[in-house]
C-alpha cells in the first residue's frame, strides 16, 4: 500500500492536465510532464531508486519554463518544485532501505 505513494505527483499531474488534454490547449510538453512522472512513479515502484530522476527532470523543467515570461495566469514553479523535492525524498528513502 506504500508504494502507491509514488503515484501522487503522477496522479495531481495528469488531474491538472486532464481536462487541458482534452479540450487541446495543452502544447506537447504537458503530455511529457504527464508521461516523465508516471515513468518515474513506475520505477520507484519497482523498488529502483533510480526512478527518481526522471521525476526530478520533470519538476526542474516545469519549475523554469514558468520562470520564463509567458504571461501564464497560472504559476506552476511552485508545484515543480514540490514535485522535485517529492521524488528526491522518494529516491533516497529507497536507497537507504534498500540497503
Amino acid at each position: 500500500m506504500k508504494k502507491i505513494l509514488y503515484f501522487i505527483p503522477a496522479i495531481v499531474a495528469c488531474l491538472f492536465y486532464g481536462p487541458f488534454m482534452l479540450i487541446g490547449s495543452v502544447e506537447l510538453i504537458g503530455y511529457i510532464f504527464c508521461a516523465l512522472w508516471i515513468v518515474s512513479s513506475l520505477i520507484l515502484f519497482k523498488g529502483k531508486w533510480w526512478g527518481c530522476l526522471p521525476g526530478i527532470i520533470a519538476g526542474i523543467w516545469l519549475a523554469f519554463l514558468d520562470l520564463q515570461a509567458t504571461g501564464q495566469i497560472v504559476r506552476q514553479w511552485p508545484i515543480g518544485i514540490v514535485f522535485c523535492i517529492y521524488y528526491a525524498i522518494c529516491g533516497f528513502l529507497i536507497y537507504k532501505i534498500g540497503k
